[in-house]
């Protein structure tokens, strides 16, 4: 597998936001742009609500999460 596709998440929903406001901006109607971009920011905001919680009961998310479970590219 080439290295080229290689993304992390960040870079990848950085990318895909700038498709939608993209979209946004240029494309026709129809399509609303709006939702799927309100939509992410609404998952981002949950997440991070959401996340003490979910590491408290999952231990095995929790040991991934950590630091030393990272792989390093």
């Amino acid at each position: 597998m080439s290295s080229l596709f290689l993304f992390s998440a960040v870079w990848f929903f950085a990318i895909w936001l700038g498709f939608n406001i993209f979209g946004a901006v240029t494309g026709p109607d129809g399509i609303d742009y709006g939702a799927h971009i309100g939509g992410f920011i609404a998952g981002l905001i949950i997440g991070y609500i959401l996340k003490s919680k979910i590491l408290e009961q999952n231990p095995i998310i929790r040991l991934l999460n950590q630091n030393e479970a990272q792989l390093n590219r």
